[in-house]
């Protein structure tokens, strides 16, 4: 018997192994592609959960910001009204003294500038403008 004999005789023999054996190893990928992907899809069902939670913890924090937020904004309000009605009281006075004095002066300047910055406007400006016109005399006390 000659290779070729060989071949001949047990060629359909291994042709039909090597099909079942590469059909197996077929089916066990697919099996495991299967196994793979439905890992995978839990996965990501646990990372969509994840994020849910995490949008909620956000809207939540937006929502606290918010509220501190809308409170900053009523302190401020309420504290433009209280500098409103200092500035107004203490250069008025100022006004009918007919002079300020540089500690007067540098605490109306610095109450003015803070004012300012809060959003104040108006007639405390005009005020004001007027107030830093007047004499500064030291006052012995």
């Amino acid at each position: 018997m000659t290779i070729l004999d060989i071949i001949s005789n047990y060629a359909p023999t291994v042709g039909m192994i090597a099909t079942a054996f590469f059909g197996y190893k077929a089916s066990t990928n697919e099996s495991v592609g299967k196994a793979r992907f439905e890992e995978l899809k839990g996965e990501l069902g646990a990372i969509r959960s994840d994020v849910n939670v995490v949008q909620e913890i956000g809207q939540l924090n937006n929502k606290e910001v918010k509220q501190v937020n809308d409170k900053l904004d009523l302190h401020d309000e309420s504290h433009l009204i209280v500098m409103y009605n200092r500035l107004k009281k203490d250069i008025n006075l100022a006004f009918k003294r007919g002079y300020t004095t540089s500690e007067e002066f540098a605490f109306i300047t610095r109450m003015h500038s803070n004012y300012k910055a809060l959003g104040g406007n108006g007639y405390i400006d005009r005020l004001y403008d007027d107030f830093k016109q007047l004499t500064i005399k030291e006052v012995e006390e």
